[in-house]
């Protein structure tokens, strides 16, 4: 009953969060502006360079799916700017729940889940580490920055897992 309330009390801070951020207008954030956060849950900040990062590796993803490049102003009058926002803080209350209820990640399982990312294989199927510092290198991001986005990832699945676990032992 008390997991049940914690997960109630979580996804109510996140709609709200959500409703309070979607007249926030993120223009500025995306044009450069002198904003250094775009939103906190609980203790957690979402940092510009987090978002905008987010942003244009979304903006990538539909750029290659439409064949076309999709310009920053066109990505925003369709929503991706809220869109990303909206992921980035489902993510952060969920880290943040998964940190409160003690649902950690090992180093052991984080180098796991690295060797397994298909984008850093070569043509046998093993670790390329070239491959890896390239990728790293064009994203603009540290080895310790990509490890902690795959430890945030994995803590958010194992507390995904563990919800609906519960719910459905709950709901039994």
């Amino acid at each position: 009953v008390a997991f049940r309330k914690n997960k109630v009390f979580a996804w109510g801070v996140l709609g709200i969060l959500v409703a309070a951020m979607a007249g926030f207008g993120l223009g500025g954030v995306l044009s450069g502006g002198l904003v250094t956060t775009v939103a906190s849950v609980g203790d957690q900040d979402i940092e510009v360079d987090e978002f905008v990062s987010a942003f244009r590796d979304r903006q990538s993803v539909i750029t290659q799916q439409l064949g076309r490049p999709i310009s920053t102003i066109e990505a925003r009058s369709v929503g991706l700017d809220q869109v990303v926002l909206q992921e980035l803080i489902r993510g952060a209350t969920l880290e943040g729940e998964a940190l409160e209820q003690g649902i950690g990640v090992s180093d052991r399982i984080v180098q796991a889940e690295l060797l397994r990312q298909p984008g850093f294989q070569d043509l046998s199927g093993g670790f390329d580490s070239e491959m890896y510092e390239f990728a790293l290198q064009n994203a603009g991001l540290t080895a310790s920055q990509y490890d902690a986005q795959l430890r945030s990832q994995a803590q958010q699945q194992l507390l995904a897992t563990a919800i609906a676990e519960g719910a459905s032992v709950g709901s039994a």
